[in-house]
């Protein structure tokens, strides 16, 4: 997953660049891909398999003609776009569109029981939704957020402190027990 890294296209001509709002690439060494650097396509032997792009006043013209006829032809299967200001500057909340035979094809929309409008990412392998003023992954199968780093991090701070709690009531018991033995002289 990589945002602020221009993607060169073209080898051997400088102004063939794009600069994706983000794109993911599934390759045995996208971990080599590093933030703040750029992607050569050449040098990996493919585009990059999603791309998004996030609609704002100075880009969404950009956006839905140019950067998408380019996606296309260097062969992105998946380009993404999501407004978050509303419908201000695509004309729409969220779209995402698949390439067929060298042309893209939007992906259908649904509504979901909790008021999520949602589209599947077959590459990502989950669905792309938003509410209100959320974007979310979510699991297909199970209608299950995945979750945000935020997230992870809380929860990851709730373990630790049950963590803390069950060594602190261990520590306690051990003290206690030592104690126990002492009173009894063994």
């Amino acid at each position: 997953i990589a945002t602020d890294v221009n993607l060169y296209y073209r080898q051997g001509s400088p102004p063939a660049v794009l600069a994706p709002d983000a794109m993911v690439i599934f390759h045995e060494r996208a971990t080599q891909v590093e933030m703040g650097k750029s992607y050569f396509m050449w040098a990996w032997g493919k585009p990059p398999d999603f791309v998004m792009e996030f609609g704002s006043e100075t880009t969404a013209d950009r956006d839905l003609n140019e950067k998408r006829d380019l996606y296309a032809d260097i062969g992105v299967p998946e380009y993404w776009m999501f407004d978050p200001h509303g419908t201000d500057y695509y004309g729409f909340r969220l779209r995402g569109e698949r390439l067929v035979d060298g042309a893209y094809e939007q992906i259908p929309m649904y509504e979901t029981g909790d008021g999520w409008l949602c589209t599947r990412s077959e590459v990502l392998g989950y669905d792309i939704c938003w509410s209100g003023t959320e974007l979310r992954l979510r699991d297909s199968e199970t209608g299950i957020p995945v979750p945000t780093h935020e997230e992870v991090e809380a929860r990851l701070e709730v373990e630790r402190q049950r963590a803390d709690d069950a060594e602190a009531r261990a520590k306690a018991a051990e003290e206690e027990l030592a104690r126990l033995r002492e009173r009894l002289g063994g």
